[in-house]
């Protein structure tokens, strides 16, 4: 629907697209040489960006696992020390030694109260 329809109905025609010896418009699909390298550019310096945060974030975990990791073998080291005192002060021995630096005297005889038996019904 060329030049003639638009004549039928006397529209306006539009200017007819130069062409190129293939026989496609020139002005069909031009890319600005500049234009792409400043966008392949930016996309290459984005690209690089991303990486290098990537990066960072990957040794900024690693920094922060190897401290919990440290942190988690001191804690470990204190709860061992800590069972061992527990351990220690618990013991007979220690009791008994206690118990003597308060003045307390063992006992030689124990008693017993005696209970009478109830009358059962």
């Amino acid at each position: 629907m060329g030049n003639h329809f638009a004549l039928t109905y006397k529209l306006n025609t539009l200017p007819s697209r130069s062409r190129s010896k293939s026989g496609r418009s020139r002005n069909w699909l031009r890319f600005d040489t500049n234009a792409m390298a400043v966008a392949v550019f930016f996309a290459i310096v984005l690209a690089v960006v991303a990486y290098l945060v990537e990066v960072n974030t990957f040794a900024t975990k690693g920094f922060e696992i190897r401290t919990l990791q440290k942190q988690i073998e001191t804690l470990k080291q204190t709860q061992n020390q800590l069972q061992v005192q527990a351990a220690q002060l618990q013991s007979f021995q220690r009791i008994q030694g206690d118990s003597q630096i308060i003045n307390m005297v063992p006992t030689t005889s124990i008693s017993y109260i005696q209970t009478t038996a109830l009358s059962q019904r």
